[in-house]
């Protein structure tokens, strides 16, 4: 049965199908069951008087642009992920922009009242009516409070939250088709992917938790004087309203302006790898979005950090492999570095461990005679997760968005300092980090942890043995088989079959009007002979029916 016959939002599956031919992917509304809600203009004309763009990648952007916020989101979380897709494609959905008006001020003041609960100027002496930037899910105004104190508010579209969630909705629908039709879906688990870009998504659209994310990173670098982290105003702050303290300072690209404020760009190219490094391999806890306009420098001197929306979290055992894996890059142990993209990633399929140690020896060759500080790892580690997509190897959404963040960061320290390299600066920390794991305290902490996995274990056994056994004596054991692609095949026959009734009907009208055109004495209904009046409606259903043929794409 199609997917958009099982579901709501019968429009949005049109609009969808009708986006997706227009740019050349009628394989995909093929796949989905949406052929049957294409408009007869596109089927028709479409195809044949829009030439679409050249390439896959450029066809899936130009898609994904025209289909909305929701799905550009997507496509932007997708352009971190080249363990899933290729390189082509993701370096194509990196271009994805929230290119979107701003909403108009009423609205905004009407969302704040509603929000705070009370005038505007209850809570604001003053408030900019132009906003300073507009996104897909808000935008931000300068306003000042009472006590003079300059600050940004960042305000939700009124509506967005239906609109996005009717647009997942809709993506988990897609997932689940498939992940039942298609090879790749069901290697790389799309529902599980589109599960996490909805929960990435959901916690974006939730202010109060990006206030905590500020809050988390302020704490973080409580005793660390050269950052600097916005306060939170939680007084005026709500799930659809953020107010924090408003940023004055130096965009980080603007290396001109930072030059004759007489700052050290080597300094500040230093102090942004290690305050990186820290959020990654001390905290475990990092800012996903560190591009130019997230990153500004104060008159103090001070690194201020904006925008905490996106946010990644990598906890002790990844850490500590993502450590093994970056030292053993800065030493080009093939070996280790093998096991260690075997250890990180989740294996969807067999790997041949010989083949992928011998591609991952070509890329060390590639790299062989570069200097170390020379190596970058952002690139290096992108590199490794193109590998794993050719071995069907995925990685945890958490460490390609860092991929992608350390790649972002490495490109703004090379514009401040060619001289300063990321890997340089991450080795000793890595060392550091390498000791502290082969130290008596956490091997103890972990040969503990070890032993009550293994007390739990060896309690639950007898319990689960006892469980099975009762089933196969009471013969409740049940064996779940799951068919692949019957609810397709079963669709095609339903349209055959309604296809062949149709014509049967069709040709019994036209022989039953011949026999009845050749009487002596001719009935008729209205003043109109029914012979002319069944060749008239043979004629149009024989119309409508070549028309769903050509539909169909099957002819």
């Amino acid at each position: 049965m199609p997917v958009y016959k099982r579901y709501r939002y019968l429009s949005r599956y049109k609009e969808i199908a009708n986006i997706l031919f227009k740019y050349g992917l009628g394989y995909i509304v093929d796949i989905l069951g949406l052929k049957g809600l294409l408009s007869y203009r596109n089927i028709l004309f479409n195809s044949k008087t829009q030439e679409p763009p050249a390439t896959l990648a450029r066809r899936i952007r130009g898609a994904l642009e025209e289909l909305g916020p929701t799905f550009i989101k997507f496509g932007q979380v997708l352009s971190t992920r080249s363990d899933i897709i290729s390189s082509e494609i993701a370096s194509e959905l990196e271009k994805l922009q929230d290119n979107v008006p701003p909403f108009p001020f009423t609205e905004a003041k009407e969302q704040i009242e509603r929000e705070l609960g009370g005038s505007i100027y209850d809570f604001f002496y003053e408030i900019d009516e132009q906003p300073l930037a507009a996104a897909s899910i808000g935008q931000v105004h300068r306003a000042v409070l009472k006590n003079g104190k300059e600050v940004v508010v960042k305000v939700q579209r009124p509506n967005i939250e239906e609109i996005i969630e009717r647009d997942l909705e809709v993506l988990f629908n897609i997932a689940r088709v498939f992940e039942r039709r298609t090879e790749i879906g069901k290697v790389y688990s799309l529902e599980d992917i589109v599960e996490e870009f909805a929960r990435a998504v959901r916690d974006e659209m939730d202010y109060s938790r990006e206030g905590r994310n500020a809050e988390k990173l302020k704490h973080n670098f409580s005793d660390i004087n050269f950052v600097y982290i916005p306060e939170v105003y939680w007084e005026f702050t709500t799930k659809r309203v953020l107010t924090m303290e408003l940023i004055e300072g130096i965009k980080v690209s603007n290396i001109s302006e930072l030059k004759k404020a007489g700052h050290d760009t080597e300094y500040i190219a230093r102090k942004l790898a290690e305050i990186f490094l820290k959020q990654v391999l001390i905290d475990g806890f990092f800012h996903g979005d560190p591009h130019p306009g997230n990153v500004f420098i104060m008159d103090t001197g001070q690194i201020a950090l904006i925008d905490f929306g996106v946010v990644g979290r990598i906890d002790e055992k990844l850490k500590y492999k993502f450590i093994d894996l970056i030292l053993n890059i800065t030493r080009k142990d093939i070996d280790s570095i093998t096991l260690n993209l075997l250890q990180i990633g989740i294996i969807k399929k067999k790997v041949n461990y010989d083949d992928l140690k011998r591609d991952i020896n070509n890329l060390y060759n590639r790299y062989y005679e570069i200097p170390l500080a020379d190596i970058s790892i952002g690139k290096c580690l992108e590199e490794v997760m193109v590998l794993a997509h050719k071995y069907n190897v995925v990685f945890p959404s958490d460490l390609t968005l860092l991929t992608k963040a350390t790649i972002t960061l490495e490109g703004i320290i090379k514009k401040l300092s060619a001289e300063i390299s990321l890997i340089e600066i991450a080795e000793p920390f890595t060392k550091e980090l390498l000791k502290e794991k082969l130290s008596i305290k956490h091997i103890k902490k972990e040969t503990l942890e070890k032993i009550s996995k293994l007390n739990f274990f060896l309690n639950t056994l007898p319990i689960q043995v006892y469980s099975i056994l009762d089933k196969i004596e009471s013969g409740n054991i049940k064996i779940d088989l799951q068919h692949t692609n019957l609810d397709e095949l079963g669709s095609k026959l339903d349209i055959i079959s309604n296809r062949l009734s149709f014509s049967i009907i069709v040709a019994g009208i036209i022989i039953g009007s011949s026999l009845i055109s050749f009487a002596t004495k001719k009935p008729l209904l209205w003043g109109i002979p029914i012979a002319e009046l069944g060749f008239t409606i043979a004629g149009i259903m024989g119309f409508w029916l070549l028309i769903s043929i050509i539909r169909s794409g099957r002819f």
